[in-house]
């Protein structure tokens, strides 16, 4: 009797599965998908000059989120950061070896910048239509796109040996270094361009760029410094807690000690730029603002170059713009031996 039971109602749910997905094949028709859901972004809406702004900021999300992985990955290799923690791939990366082509934090970088290339392009593709159009409101965001895009493949082809750029789904062939480099520079150009046209300070959008992604998004150095504790600073930089995880500083929980190492070799006292930079880094957590220039950096490229062709009037003018960004600090002289 259970069977019987169990089959006639059994052939009852068959058919009435059959009578609803026969009502539902005569409404939609067969594999029909098309509902009305009112949270689908379409590329229509995408194109609207009222997505301007949302579409230049997801733009600057993949851009920052892909250089955050790369920092972190730079500073295992270089001698800044040193691996503590149990993640091996980055103990391979600080023990130099470079080879691995699936490590975590140069795949994650890449598909993040690619991400990141891709959306700055399509929006400086979009904005520039509107802005041929008039209905560009705010030409600061073309700028800003521009910017990323140069951002994006400028770094692309100092990180990596093989860049690709797809579109969408469409695979694209890798990409020479120095065309990358090229088309990376004219996008800066570009920016800086359309900055001045409508008078905006190039830099200034740049570090509003920087502000917004402290609203969205975390710096993948930031948390393995401050919160994994996967790297560290090196101990000549920074003194390092008992255990080397932690970068002693007086915000610091394992040691609250002022742990600055480094010194300034004019004066002879604890590198002013490095305690300021450093404190505001690790008492950032894991959102700490990510510089992708600076004046003193160029300072110092200006200054080596002038090094190197042995003229020491203009490598002192560049050194003492740089120490000069720090009121305490005494002017470099040439002329003095003890410098």
């Amino acid at each position: 009797m259970q069977d019987m039971r169990f089959s006639r109602y059994s052939g009852w749910a068959r058919k009435g599965v059959s009578l609803l997905a026969a009502a539902a094949f005569a409404a939609c028709g067969i594999l029909d998908t098309e509902v009305e859901n009112p949270n689908v972004v379409v590329q229509e809406d995408v194109e609207k000059p009222a997505a301007a702004s949302a579409l230049v900021g997801g733009a600057l999300l993949f851009v920052t989120e892909g250089m955050g992985q790369l920092a972190a990955a730079h500073a295992t290799v270089s001698d800044e950061a040193t691996w503590r923690g149990s993640f091996d791939v980055i103990g391979a990366f600080d023990r130099g070896e470079l080879q691995h082509n699936d490590n975590l934090y140069s795949t994650a970088g890449y598909t993040e910048l690619t991400q990141g290339r891709w959306l700055a392009d399509e929006s400086v593709r979009i904005l520039t239509e509107h802005d041929a159009n008039g209905d560009l409101s705010d030409r600061s965001l073309l700028a800003t796109a521009y910017w990323l895009a140069g951002l994006a493949k400028t770094t692309g082809a100092e990180v990596f040996e093989a860049f690709a750029k797809s579109d969408r789904r469409d695979a694209g062939g890798v990409v020479d270094r120095n065309s990358l480099f090229d088309e990376g520079i004219g996008d800066l150009g570009q920016a800086v361009s359309v900055a001045q046209s409508a008078s905006a300070d190039g830099l200034a959008t740049a570090a509003m760029a920087y502000q917004a992604r402290a609203t969205t998004e975390d710096s993948r150095i930031g948390f393995e410094i401050n919160s994994r504790r996967e790297i560290v600073i090196e101990n000549h930089i920074i003194q390092q807690s008992s255990d080397l995880r932690q970068s002693c500083w007086p915000g610091g929980d394992a040691c609250s000690t002022d742990g600055i190492q480094l010194m300034d070799p004019i004066d002879d006292i604890q590198d002013p730029a490095l305690q300021r930079e450093a404190w505001t880094f690790l008492g950032s957590f894991i959102y700490p603002d990510f510089v992708g220039v600076s004046a003193r950096e160029l300072r110092l490229i200006l200054a080596e170059a002038a090094l190197a062709g042995g003229d020491m009037n203009t490598f002192a003018t560049h050194i003492n713009a740089v120490r000069g960004l720090e009121a305490s600090l005494t002017a470099f002289d040439a002329g003095n031996p003890a410098h």
